[in-house]
């Protein structure tokens, strides 16, 4: 996944906006004075959605660990260096 990344994560206060915009801002200018480039890092602005049902959340995690395994980088979530999966029992199943 070289155009985009996934974070799972709540949130104690509405400030998400700010949060994002810190941690892409922070990260743009660290990936353009290591590579020699300036500008916009990232085409789009994030996109989020708030989880309420736990079914949901079981969806969403399976999602992000499986994503870069659909994209063909990995055969397995655990596998993925980029992701925190490795932390999940790997006997955990998803339906």
């Amino acid at each position: 996944m070289s155009n985009h990344f996934h974070l799972l994560f709540e949130t104690v206060e509405p400030n998400l906006a700010l949060g994002m915009h810190r941690l892409n801002h922070q990260y743009a200018i660290y990936f353009n004075e290591r590579h020699g480039f300036a500008g916009h890092l990232f085409e789009k602005r994030y996109w989020s959605r708030l989880i309420e049902a736990e079914e949901h959340l079981t969806a969403t995690i399976a999602y992000i660990a499986f994503n870069p395994v659909k994209a063909g980088l990995c055969a397995s979530p655990w596998e993925w260096r980029w992701s925190s999966f490795f932390e999940v029992d790997k006997s955990f199943a998803f339906d």
